[in-house]
């Protein structure tokens, strides 16, 4: 992995192909006595990797056991600042609430702006528990917001009906005369 550490910049680069630099990475494990080609380094980084996002993924659902693998570490310090792997936001759907997390730092680097933004918590770190809320005092208070529109709907109708029956009552006379 440290090896792989040293080339990963050249894989950004557009001047070599990635089997080429997969080969000067077996180049480097050759000179340390490995016997290994490119090909080889591709198929196990590209294993690593798998396995490094499949446990994530199952580390950040709850209710599961938290699984370990001996590279994991050593992966999550290589991909940590990679949004390919750790994305710059994520929404979580709760039932009653949407979340969103935005690491400030990466989203002022790549958007050039600021902001205030917290950054998420660890995996590890618990959610804060929201607090309760008064189910009947919301459903109260909405009824009383609607009580009121309703009052003031009904106080305008009666003010048009009254302004209607006056005009009816002058149309009503002119017609008389």
């Amino acid at each position: 992995m440290s090896t792989y550490v040293e080339f990963e910049k050249k894989f950004d680069d557009s001047k070599s192909t990635k089997i080429q630099i997969w080969n000067d990475i077996s180049a480097e494990l050759n000179k340390f006595g490995f016997s290994v080609t490119g090909e080889m380094c591709q198929r196990k980084w590209r294993t690593h990797t798998t396995t490094y996002k499949n446990i994530k993924e199952k580390n950040s659902k709850t209710g599961r056991g938290r699984d370990s693998w001996e590279y994991f570490d050593e992966m999550e310090s290589i991909f940590s600042k990679d949004p390919s792997y750790t994305p710059l936001a994520t929404i979580s759907c709760g039932v009653k609430s949407v979340e969103r997390h935005i690491d400030s730092s990466l989203y002022a680097t790549a958007t050039g702006a600021s902001t205030n933004i917290m950054p998420p918590k660890s995996p590890d770190e618990p959610l804060a528990k929201k607090q309760k809320t008064n189910k009947k005092k919301v459903v109260s208070d909405h009824l009383e917001k609607i009580a009121s529109h309703m009052a003031d709907f009904n106080e305008i109708f009666r003010n048009l009906v009254q302004s209607e029956s006056e005009k009816n009552a002058l149309l009503k006379q002119l017609l008389d005369k």
